[in-house]
């Protein structure tokens, strides 16, 4: 503004960087100077980003608060500039005065009045409202998310903590698929098994037989995986699958010295299964 006291402070500042500013508002063509706030204010908004309007922070902070709530406080304050209530020399009254502005700063009224006026009956979110979060994610740490929200009455709503959510569902997601991969490879794995073991005829037969085998041990790793902290009977489904599947992974092991068996318990050395009934879960 041309009649703001600052304007002072910027045309005869002994700083480099004041003078810098001054000499660079006065010399744009047309003029960047206003002559009153709401004509500032309405520049700023109209030149979208491109002019800044220097006025003091109490008005400033006033009209951030106001809608469509689109201005906004950029840096520190450039100066400081005390206010005082002007008394004739010499008279009583300062001394009461300055008395009674002490007290109302100690008690925080003059805090509790800017807050009324300033933010409680803002019309756009003001301050600064910091909330912590923590999550606990299963198989990971624990670990907290800070939020720091522009507003004192600034409330913290779904949309402000979906992202956390979303990686949460994708990693559940993730871990679905691949247990699903792994299911269908066992699966395939167990079919072809039995096809080898299987006599085939003919190709029809033999794709009769493969998607035979197919479905069987899909049904029968399925059972397997619904009752994995039961006991496995020999005989059944989910006994034969988990045999197979553990002379599978015994094939890759070097082959035993010795091919005897021993006489307790019925358990074959080579292989490491037990003819008895064992837990199959892991």
């Amino acid at each position: 503004m041309k009649e703001l006291k600052f304007n002072d402070s910027l045309q005869y500042s002994s700083v480099q960087i004041y003078q810098r500013m001054w000499r660079y508002m006065e010399s744009q063509v047309p003029s960047v100077f206003v002559s009153s706030y709401a004509e500032g204010i309405e520049r700023v908004r109209s030149h979208k980003g491109r002019y800044a309007f220097l006025l003091e922070a109490t008005a400033n902070e006033y009209e951030n608060t106001r809608k469509p709530c689109d201005t906004m406080k950029v840096g520190a304050n450039l100066n400081s500039i005390g206010y005082g209530v002007a008394t004739p020399f010499g008279s009583d009254w300062k001394d009461h005065i300055n008395l009674a502005i002490l007290a109302l700063q100690e008690r925080g009224e003059l805090k509790k009045l800017e807050n009324k006026w300033w933010y409680d009956r803002g019309q756009c979110d003001q301050g600064i409202t910091v909330v912590r979060i923590t999550f606990t994610v299963p198989w990971m740490l624990n670990f907290d998310m800070w939020l720091i929200q522009d507003g004192s009455s600034a409330s913290l709503n779904l949309s402000k903590v979906a992202g956390i959510f979303y990686i949460l569902m994708g990693g559940m997601i993730a871990s679905m698929i691949a247990a699903l991969g792994e299911f269908l490879y066992r699966s395939r794995i167990e079919a072809r098994k039995a096809n080898s073991n299987s006599i085939v005829g003919n190709f029809a037969r033999s794709l009769a037989m493969s998607q035979k085998n197919l479905k069987s041990a899909l049904s029968s790793q399925l059972r397997l995986s619904i009752q994995g902290g039961a006991v496995a009977q020999p005989g059944t489904q989910s006994h034969d699958a988990l045999r197979r599947q553990q002379v599978l992974a015994t094939s890759f092991l070097p082959a035993s010295n010795s091919d005897e068996k021993s006489d307790s318990g019925g358990m074959d050395r080579g292989s490491g299964i037990s003819a008895f009934a064992y837990n199959t879960a892991v």
